[in-house]
């Protein structure tokens, strides 16, 4: 039988993966052909969070589950140009995730991307923001490059990710500095 920490754990491994699927499918859609988009504030009540983004986001929602854990991730996606996607996507994990290292739960959800990406972890750097234990972190995929944020927020996790065939430093900062929290 497994325990509820080991549960808890492969939960938000398979969070990550789920997280890094949505953004490489959002990427594959056409995209804007305008190379220079205008970014304005985007505010879900919802997520409790207000972040600047490049047009109006697509809202995605997906089922998740392992066995009783069961919560949803909730993404929020636009395209900068017709081959960068931004998303910021959010998902409650069970609240026996905070008696866990918050560090470790957040080294799952690089790891879960990683796989996810069939890439290679290029540089990962554990921070705070928002008052809450985050790490950034870049992979070089098959597909490109993904840039994230990850946040945890008592039992929410927030990503913030840039997927590009190339890194793109000032967009990814635009997005990261511009998220807050309601």
């Amino acid at each position: 039988m497994t325990s509820t920490k080991e549960a808890l754990q492969r939960w938000g491994l398979g969070l990550a993966v789920l997280a890094v699927m949505m953004v490489a499918v959002a990427g594959c859609g056409g995209g804007s052909s305008q190379a220079d988009r205008s970014w304005s504030v985007f505010q879900s009540q919802e997520g409790r969070f207000r972040v600047a983004l490049p047009g109006e986001p697509a809202r995605r929602e997906q089922a998740l589950g392992e066995e009783a854990l069961e919560s949803r991730l909730v993404s929020f996606t636009t395209q900068l140009d017709d081959v960068t996607t931004l998303d910021v996507s959010y998902a409650d994990y069970p609240p026996g995730i905070t008696e866990i290292d918050p560090r470790l739960v957040l080294t799952g959800a690089v790891t879960g991307a990683v796989e996810r990406a069939s890439g290679t972890l290029a540089r990962q750097t554990p921070l705070t923001a928002e008052g809450s234990p985050a790490v950034d972190y870049v992979i070089d995929g098959d597909e490109g490059w993904l840039q994230a944020r990850a946040i945890l927020v008592a039992n929410r996790l927030y990503l913030l990710q840039l997927a590009a065939p190339r890194p793109d430093a000032a967009a990814f900062e635009a997005l990261v500095t511009s998220f807050e929290l309601l």
